[in-house]
């Protein structure tokens, strides 16, 4: 029993700190980078990501985890952006979760020999994003740009609030010993 409640307590304060601790822009940030790396899963995301490049705070832009279906021209007119579409943008539709954020935009880095980023998602999502893109990048800079996730919210704030923060620090968990995992299972 005393067991059972150690490990409750371990979660319940890993996930105050999860909360707490999650990723800022850093403050030694200079405003400008290579690139600029979105991922989707909301329409805050890529307007926030295409205000960044707007500000010439990145030469191109890279969505990515975008539906096949999706045209670049119905982006384009969702966001009012045709312009920078045209010269600027990028579309990854390969990426189906956040480790394939992280392979195509480490792919896009070196094609265009990219070493400063800043990562565009959700802030309940910033962590795990930083993890997987550090892993696959571990050499290039990587400047959180997290986007609050309240705004597109339609349940009350609180419910919905705890429920994707609890759910992404599991998959940040999960995320975490990931590796190793895999790292056994090559062995076997």
């Amino acid at each position: 029993m005393l067991a059972a409640l150690a490990a409750v307590l371990v979660f319940v304060g890993g996930f105050v700190v999860f909360v707490l601790k999650s990723p800022r822009p850093s403050a030694d940030f200079s405003g400008q980078a290579d690139g600029i790396v979105v991922l989707t899963g909301g329409p805050q995301r890529i307007n926030e990501a295409l205000e960044l490049l707007r500000n010439h705070q990145g030469k191109r832009l890279l969505i990515t985890g975008v539906h096949p279906h999706t045209s670049e021209r119905r982006l384009s007119q969702l966001s009012g952006e045709e312009t920078l579409f045209s010269c600027c943008v990028d579309i990854d539709r390969v990426a189906a979760d956040t480790r394939g954020n992280a392979a195509e935009a480490s792919r896009w880095a070196e094609q265009n020999h990219f070493e400063r980023l800043i990562v565009v998602t959700s802030d309940y999502h910033m962590a795990r994003a930083l993890l997987e893109f550090s892993r696959r990048m571990p050499n290039r800079t990587l400047t959180p740009w997290p986007v609050s996730a309240l705004p597109e919210l339609r349940m009350p704030p609180p419910l919905v609030w705890a429920r994707m923060w609890l759910a992404e620090y599991v998959k940040y968990l999960l995320a975490l010993v990931a590796p190793a995992a895999e790292t056994r299972q090559a062995d076997i």
